[in-house]
């Protein structure tokens, strides 16, 4: 008579995994995550308010165990991704956790009465009489938070990055130089400020650059109107005359005083 022997393996071990993102994220669209899900064979993943919890929600299925799964999103919000793993012999592990996901579709702002380019020497937003000129940016994010604004025009060094650390309470202020072939009138800087979660928002700041002196003639007349100047000398009984100053055209219709 022969005997019957088998071999019977007792496992009472959990499998060990983790969730990532494990830092703070910012995004604006669906979150793939990635899961180290170590021996395990079913998964559930949830994702919720809470930075802890014991246990998944009523009705959570379990699914075949991965290394990522996306998340969907559908309301602006803080968040928290949870994975539990299950073995073949139904080994639960304890709930992973995320980090915190911030999901954020609102753009950022960007403040047009506090954002401007300015002269240096008359502190005008209108004109500017040097190549160099001062300009300002005002712009903030209350949800995932501003990362950066970039600077864009006919200047030296464009496009310029200007990091959310380098703003002091939500405003940035430096010098932009044109171009030795920038255009004399109009010139507009493009701004474009972009928050963690990738959303971006935009702005057009206009100054017009104007280093050319006024032209113009200076003449005496017998009265405004009149199309001769005076003859070279007059009597002493003529003497009846107006200053005459006339702007060259087409060049310095900004003529201020």
């Amino acid at each position: 008579m022969s005997a019957n022997n088998f071999k019977l393996t007792l496992d009472t071990l959990a499998p060990v995994g983790s969730v990532s993102p494990s830092s703070l994220t910012a995004t604006n669209k669906s979150l793939p995550i990635t899961i180290n899900k170590g021996d395990a064979t079913y998964m559930q993943v949830w994702y919720d308010t809470a930075p802890n919890t014991a246990a998944a929600p009523a009705g959570t299925p379990w699914i075949a165990a991965a290394s990522s799964h996306t998340i969907g999103f559908s309301t602006d919000g803080t968040y928290y991704a949870h994975v539990i793993l299950m073995d073949d012999v139904r080994n639960q592990s304890k709930v992973y956790t995320s980090g915190q996901i911030i999901f954020d579709t609102i753009l950022p702002t960007i403040d047009a009465s506090k954002t401007y380019a300015e002269d240096l020497d008359s502190k005008s937003h209108i004109y500017t009489n040097a190549a160099e000129f001062n300009f300002v940016v005002t712009a903030s994010d209350a949800d995932s938070g501003l990362q950066k604004v970039v600077l864009s025009g006919d200047f030296v060094g464009s496009p310029q990055t200007v990091n959310a650390a380098s703003f002091t309470a939500n405003t940035w202020s430096g010098q932009l130089t044109f171009n030795t072939s920038a255009t004399h009138g109009s010139q507009t800087i493009h701004v474009v400020a972009y928050d963690n979660a990738g959303n971006t928002a935009t702005h057009d700041v206009s100054i017009i650059y104007d280093p050319d002196p006024a032209q113009g003639s200076f003449a005496l007349k017998a009265t405004a109107s009149a199309t001769d100047n005076l003859q070279q000398y007059i009597k002493a009984s003529n003497n009846s005359f107006v200053a005459v100053l006339t702007a060259t055209a087409g060049t310095s219709t900004d003529i201020a005083y």
